[in-house]
This record gives structure tokens, sequence and C-alpha cells, in this order.
């Protein structure tokens, strides 16, 4: 599959923050949930830490059997 054409400018970030309702987190306040997902080219050591995420795959899929786990490389925004 060929990418599109894209003339645009693009930026690039190393982390992201997730602010989302967690229904079963009864800890929270009002169950709110931050998270962070960290991107780093050379961490401490000198190698690169990329974290890990669960994506959707397939919504009609039953609980987490519709989720696959990948590694973040980058974010970028367009």
């Amino acid at each position: 599959m060929d990418c599109p054409h894209f003339n645009g400018r693009i930026q690039v970030f190393n982390s992201a923050v997730l602010i989302f309702f967690a229904l079963s987190d009864l800890s929270g306040i009002g169950r709110m949930k931050c998270e962070y997902i960290c991107v780093s080219p050379r961490w401490s050591t000198g190698h690169a830490h990329r974290d890990g995420v669960l994506v959707i795959t397939d919504p009609n899929a039953h609980g987490m059997q519709g989720m696959d786990i990948a590694q973040v490389l980058t974010f970028f925004s367009f």
C-alpha cells in the first residue's frame, strides 16, 4: 500500500497525555484518569525507550479480544 502524498508541516513529539473517564476506577477524583505515554530516542542508558499501548483493532470483539499490543515509535501532528 502506498502512502498518500503530503506537502504540509509535520510536528514530532516525544510524549502524549491522555485524560479520560474510567468507570471502573472508584478511587480517582470523579473517576478521571491521566496517563502519560513516552517515547525517547535516547534514554539515560543511551538506548531508546518506547512505551507499550493497547490498540483497539476489532471494536466488535468482546473485551480485550479486540485489542492488540503495540509499541509507540513516535507521535506526530499535522
